[in-house]
């Protein structure tokens, strides 16, 4: 895995510089330099609008009582599409914009959810009946417990069924 992350690292930005050259040598140095620049001011425009939404619709979703799965997973598409935006080169660029369009995001979001799996536990909170948490916040619950290990429990049947006084112990008395 270290190996992959490291091609990567030093794949992107030779195939950024190469495609900047290609497409610099076609509509010439300037206009690639605008364009570059243009397409991350403009990107950065539509994710700050865009974040705001998602915020809105995680407030909404925590509110109903849900779980803000679409609204978190748009939140982090947005975050890296914003640090691609921020890089420099028409590579990331594309790959920023496309992460800006919510069609995108579906796709990407039902991929994920055929492919990765995330458990989530909520220890100590009890729903409340209308769906939203107490006024109180949530209810904590104190609990004691007690480890069983199977050899202790087969040594203890074990120690049960021996007529008294022959285990040690002073039972008979």
């Amino acid at each position: 895995m270290p190996w992959i992350i490291l091609a990567v690292i030093i794949a992107v930005p030779v195939l950024e510089i190469a495609f900047f050259i290609r497409i610099a040598e076609e509509i010439g140095i300037l206009t690639a330099v605008v364009a570059v620049i243009g397409a991350g001011l403009a990107g950065l425009v539509v994710l700050r609008y865009q974040g705001f939404a998602t915020i809105g619709r995680l407030r909404a979703s925590l509110e109903r009582g849900e779980t803000p799965v679409a609204p978190m997973f748009d939140g982090l598409c947005l975050v890296i599409a914003g640090a691609f935006l921020l890089l420099p080169g028409f590579l990331t660029d594309i790959v920023g914009l496309l992460l800006l369009l919510p069609p995108v995001r579906g796709v990407l979001r039902g991929w994920a959810g055929r492919h990765l799996s995330v458990v989530a536990t909520m220890t100590g909170a009890r729903p409340h009946p209308s769906g939203r948490q107490p006024p109180g916040g949530p209810v904590v619950i104190d609990a004691d417990y007690t480890e069983v290990r199977p050899q202790d429990s087969e040594r203890r049947d074990a120690q049960d069924r021996l007529p008294p006084g022959k285990d040690g112990d002073e039972r008979d008395k």
